[in-house]
């Protein structure tokens, strides 16, 4: 095991990529619960269309974003991601460990 990326694949641990996205869906949730400072209404918000089979009830509203640097930044791809995540996450009860183990 001469490469860092072999010993990662060894010791089970998540990638960079991962382990970021992990934690931008946690400070989503902790920013809608309100358990932040910052005030959760400036930045998001409910999305106001019925349930699908693509959306679920807690879905939350998209950003646009006209450029790629504005589509990559925090708030557009994290509320992507969000909406992205099965109905099953939100009806856990410890929504961050349920996250948890969706990476794992």
């Amino acid at each position: 095991l001469d490469s860092p990326s072999q010993l990662i694949q060894a010791n089970g641990i998540q990638t960079l990529q991962a382990r970021r996205k992990l934690a931008r869906l946690k400070f989503l949730f902790h920013l809608q619960q309100g358990q932040t400072r910052i005030d959760p209404l400036q930045y998001i918000s409910p999305l106001a269309s019925r349930t699908t089979r693509h959306r679920h009830q807690y879905s939350l509203t998209p950003i646009f974003a006209r450029t790629n640097m504005f589509k990559f930044s925090f708030f557009p791809r994290t509320l992507s991601d969000w909406n992205g995540l099965p109905l099953e996450l939100f009806i856990y009860t410890n929504f961050v460990q349920g996250l948890e183990r969706l990476d794992n």
